[in-house]
């Protein structure tokens, strides 16, 4: 079958004429009555147009293949836009997530060097090596595990930060 042939039997099989077509995609009666009878060929655009008023496949529309594209295509778009919003949700929580990581690491970080300040530690360690500072009172008061894991805690927030940003900014096609 031709694209002409085609465009008939979709037009009518639906009830539409011609110039309910043409009022739907924006044109003439007379572009639709040149297509059907293949005088001329449609704009990609208007393919287009017409497989998604259709429901068929672009490939049905040009070539005649027989590919439904889906028994409700206004659902699928809907399910699309949630799986869409759930992204970017998704982004921008992982935004908050890692802003709210930083934020307590580097609290927690501050407030280790301020109580290092306040009250200076000297650690002798192992062969002789004395640490002074922030090293030292952490050695001492034994607390360089909880100071790791604040440092882990700020690279994670960083990296979840950055995530949440980069996707923001380079969002991909969800399918």
């Amino acid at each position: 079958m031709t694209f002409g042939e085609n465009l008939v039997y979709l037009r009518k099989s639906k009830g539409v004429s011609q110039e309910k077509l043409a009022e739907e995609l924006g044109l003439t009666r007379q572009t639709i009555s040149k297509w059907e009878l293949n005088q001329s060929t449609p704009d990609l655009q208007y393919i287009i147009q017409m497989s998604t008023y259709f429901n068929v496949s672009i490939d049905y529309l040009v070539k005649g293949e027989t590919t439904v594209i889906s028994e409700n295509p206004k659902n699928e778009m809907e399910q699309d836009g949630v799986k869409k919003q759930n992204s970017v949700i998704g982004y921008k929580l992982s935004f908050i997530i890692g802003l709210v990581l930083v934020a307590v690491s580097v609290l927690g970080m501050t407030i280790f060097a301020i109580c290092a300040a306040i009250d200076p530690y000297e650690y002798c360690g192992v062969d002789d090596i004395v640490y002074r500072g922030l090293a030292g009172f952490l050695r001492a008061t034994e607390s360089q595990g909880f100071f790791m894991a604040l440092n882990f805690l700020f690279i994670y927030g960083v990296g979840f930060t950055g995530w949440g940003i980069y996707r923001q900014l380079h969002p991909t096609e969800i399918r």
